[in-house]
């Protein structure tokens, strides 16, 4: 008996052996490679977002300075828009004034005027008040020169002077002054 048999023992492979520990190790493997690729896709998604928005933020920083530099011009523009309106308000109000002080200086010469025609008679005022509107303006008594302000006033009235009165034929009323028509 030497030749005993003893039962064979097939020599088994090392994959077949340590099948389920290998796969454990290439799954952990797998596993830690999809773990470092996200990390690294997070990254740099992290990198562009940031970048992206560093850019916003400085075409956002130079819309901001154009718009506070023409908001500066706008504010000047309209602060010299103002003292222009009050320099052409103050002017309004010293034409009205010179403008007020004439008509009551002209309403004052017209109302001596005024006497003088209430007297006369009937078909004759008629006349004479024709006339009064037919009246000459005044001219000026020589060069004038008119200054600006409360003596101006004074200064237009001494240029302004009634014309001197010039003798016209009066008119007899009755008269018609009509061309007769021609007969054919």
């Amino acid at each position: 008996m030497s030749d005993v048999e003893t039962p064979a023992v097939e020599s088994v492979s090392f994959l077949q052996r340590f099948r389920l520990h290998l796969l454990l190790a290439a799954g952990v493997v797998l596993l830690l490679i999809a773990l470092l690729g996200g990390i690294a896709a997070g990254m740099a998604k992290r990198n562009f977002e940031k970048q992206f928005y560093l850019e916003q933020i400085d075409k956002l920083k130079r819309a901001l300075e154009k718009s506070t530099e023409r908001y500066q011009e706008v504010e000047q523009e309209l602060s010299e828009v103002k003292v222009q309106l009050r320099a052409r308000k103050e002017h309004v109000e010293e034409l009205e004034f010179k403008l007020e002080s004439l008509e009551k200086r002209a309403q004052m010469q017209a109302a001596p005027a005024a006497p003088q025609a209430a007297p006369a008679e009937g078909g004759h005022a008629a006349v004479q008040a024709g006339k009064a509107e037919k009246a000459p303006l005044p001219r000026l008594a020589g060069d004038c020169t008119i200054k600006s302000g409360a003596s101006g006033v004074v200064n237009l009235q001494d240029c302004l002077r009634p014309a001197p009165a010039q003798k016209t034929p009066a008119a007899p009323a009755d008269v018609h002054t009509e061309k007769p028509a021609k007969a054919h």
